[in-house]
């Protein structure tokens, strides 16, 4: 026993020469509550399946609309800032009432469904709730016309008042003034009039530049 006793304190002395700390590893940084904080992501970059597809005069009552992507560049604002990094993403399913092509051109449409986002924090800001569930309640078309003189469509989540956030960045009002901007990387009156003149519709959209806000 007391050779063993000896070796142990000799193996301790050891590590205490070459700098090897024995002691418990630091916790780590402590969580912190962003639910009344806002968050503008200037980087969005997004696909948008739509089943039954969006055509010209079209009669479903019910459209899936599945959506997922990225975010970037985003910054906080309010009582608990944190720092986001690349890698965040988002997905979800909403519920369309129409699949007529009047919606991507102006009428717009109330939806049913949710995005989940799920946030990469930088180590030293954990969240301590890493997901936002964004209720958008609305989907509204438009178009945007570029310098080089293309009408891009142009389409926004969430109107005044209706949509709905959970989690992280509710801001003061539950995230009622929540809006998300995405501009197509189609042609609205090319690309997309064509495909929802066709037989086959409008199965899909590429969103890209576009802006989250969840305020």
């Amino acid at each position: 026993m007391r050779a063993f006793g000896i070796v142990a304190a000799a193996a301790t002395l050891g590590l205490a020469l070459t700098g090897i700390d024995t002691a418990p590893a630091l916790a780590g940084a402590p969580k912190v509550d962003a639910s009344m904080d806002t968050v503008v992501c200037n980087t969005l970059v997004s696909t948008v399946k739509v089943t039954p597809p969006f055509i010209s005069g079209g009669t479903a009552t019910s459209t899936a609309i599945t959506v997922k992507g990225i975010l970037d560049g985003c910054s906080v604002s309010g009582p608990h800032p944190v720092s986001i990094i690349s890698g965040t993403k988002f997905s979800g399913k909403l519920i369309g009432t129409s699949n007529d092509c009047a919606v991507l051109l102006g009428a717009g449409e109330t939806v049913n469904g949710s995005l989940t986002i799920k946030w990469k924090t930088d180590p030293s800001t954990p969240l301590v709730s890493p997901t936002s569930v964004y209720t958008p309640g609305k989907l509204l078309g438009d178009s945007s016309t570029t310098p080089w003189g293309i009408a891009n469509g142009e389409f926004f989540l969430s109107s005044p008042g209706t949509s709905v956030v959970t989690g992280s960045f509710q801001g003061t009002d539950g995230g009622a003034s929540s809006v998300t901007y995405a501009i197509s990387g189609q042609d609205m009156f090319g690309a997309i009039s064509s495909a929802c003149g066709s037989t086959s519709g409008l199965k899909l959209l590429n969103l890209s530049p576009g802006q989250l806000n969840l305020l």
